[in-house]
């Protein structure tokens, strides 16, 4: 009976010490993760983060920087379905909505990540990439209006992402047919940067432009 009855304490010893065991563990190997992340090598993050979230799957930290590693490695199926489930455990990571709605635009889904964007951007310091991300993501619905309201925003809000917003803003004229808007914005694009992969495909789009109302 003694041996039954200390047999059911370290049972549930071992049941209410595990998870907390767990959630340390998984600090311990996320904490190194981001020393890896911080230094770009995503590889060497990602199998930390992995072993961080194999140590407690409720862990939404270590599902959050799974996720993010995911994405800088172009795995955006895999960043979505991680950062989707440190959410549904964590309703209040304030990056997360950005990088979920961001991953899912990557990925081709515009319309799932509308309103992850439009979460992210309520937020002071999401609000700006939020934008740009809905304006592309509205742009490839299709809204044009509302593509070009969001873009605007973008490049109003942090100047930092004035030639993503301009080249697209270009784009959405150039579905409209509104060709003068179209050139401005692609001269606006090869005057900021005309070497970059940006700024040719703008100079490109720009000859189509002068072609169509040659």
């Amino acid at each position: 009976m003694k041996a039954c009855v200390a047999i059911i304490i370290l049972l549930i010893g071992s049941t209410l010490s595990g998870p907390a065991l767990a959630s340390e563990q998984s600090e311990r190997l996320y904490s190194r993760g981001l020393v890896e992340f911080h230094a770009a090598r995503y590889t060497e993050a990602l199998q930390l983060f992995d072993q961080a979230v194999q140590a407690d799957a409720t862990d939404a930290y270590a599902l959050y920087y799974r996720g993010v590693t995911h994405g800088r490695l172009g795995d955006n199926s895999a960043a979505a379905r991680d950062l989707q489930a440190a959410l549904a455990k964590k309703a209040d990571l304030e990056q997360a909505p950005l990088e979920l709605g961001g991953a899912l635009v990557q990925d081709g889904k515009y319309a799932e990540a509308l309103p992850w964007l439009d979460r992210a951007q309520q937020k002071t310091d999401t609000d700006a990439q939020a934008s740009l991300f809905l304006g592309i993501a509205q742009l490839r619905l299709g809204q044009t209006s509302a593509a070009r309201r969001n873009l605007a925003r973008a490049a109003g809000k942090d100047p930092n992402l004035g030639l993503s917003a301009h080249y697209y803003l270009g784009i959405a004229d150039y579905r409209d047919g509104n060709w003068t808007q179209a050139e401005t914005q692609f001269t606006t694009v090869t005057s900021m940067s005309a070497d970059s992969a940006m700024g040719r495909e703008a100079a490109a789009a720009h000859g189509a432009v002068a072609h169509v109302r040659a």
